[in-house]
């Protein structure tokens, strides 16, 4: 099978999919191919934000602190999702999260100011990243409220919920999380020990809500 290319990889962002030709060869042109080992940072709280991140191959985790100092997952990204996007409208120029590769990842970094000059002259791309700047500010702040007011089975139905909507496949049966999960993922998101997620999770089965295939989980429609 003949190695996939850097113009095939991006053309699998999500965020590209109406772009032309044209453009994804610009695009590939700015771009770099970078791989990262399982479970080695890409950045840390602190680095300077100079790029933003695409992810070809792999899983990303991207999470904080707590003033507390607890860590608050936000998110688990799949291929074809963005990240880094907030040090575009960071002025301070550093990263205030953490991203780790969960598995050997392949990655496109594209340099900010390259495009941010890409998205001045694509004013439909600039609406798609305003519009996913705004939704991951607000996954943040669902994250961290999810934690004080919600109880364990809550926060799992929570983050089930919303991992649906950022990476759900429709089926007959359901919405499939198009992304491998564990219980430990899960517990990392919604801050529960492996144990207390297997039980719940035990539980949204048997009240018909869940089911497993493949490690992938289904929300079964109400």
């Amino acid at each position: 099978m003949p190695t996939k290319t850097k113009l095939w990889y991006l053309s699998k962002i999500q965020l590209f999919s109406a772009m032309s030709p044209q453009d994804m060869e610009q695009m590939e042109r700015m771009s770099q191919m970078e791989t990262t080992a399982k479970y080695e940072p890409i950045y840390l709280p602190g680095d300077a934000a100079t790029s933003v991140y695409f992810l070809k191959k792999g899983r990303v985790r991207i999470s904080s602190l707590s003033s507390e100092g607890k860590q608050i997952i936000h998110s688990i990204l799949g291929p074809g999702n963005v990240f880094g996007e907030l040090s575009l409208v960071d002025d301070e120029g550093e990263h205030d999260n953490l991203a780790e590769a969960l598995d050997e990842t392949l990655l496109c970094t594209i340099h900010k100011k390259d495009f941010e000059n890409f998205l001045h002259t694509h004013p439909q791309l600039n609406f798609k990243v305003t519009k996913l700047i705004g939704f991951r500010l607000k996954q943040v702040t669902s994250r961290v409220q999810d934690l004080v007011f919600k109880n364990a089975q809550e926060r799992i139905e929570s983050v089930l919920e919303s991992l649906s909507k950022e990476h759900g496949q429709v089926l007959q049966e359901g919405t499939m999380i198009n992304l491998p999960l564990t219980h430990q993922d899960l517990g990392e998101l919604t801050n529960l020990a492996r144990p207390t997620v297997s039980d719940i999770m035990k539980r949204l089965q048997a009240q018909g809500k869940v089911l497993t295939k493949k490690r992938k989980i289904i929300l079964i429609k109400q």
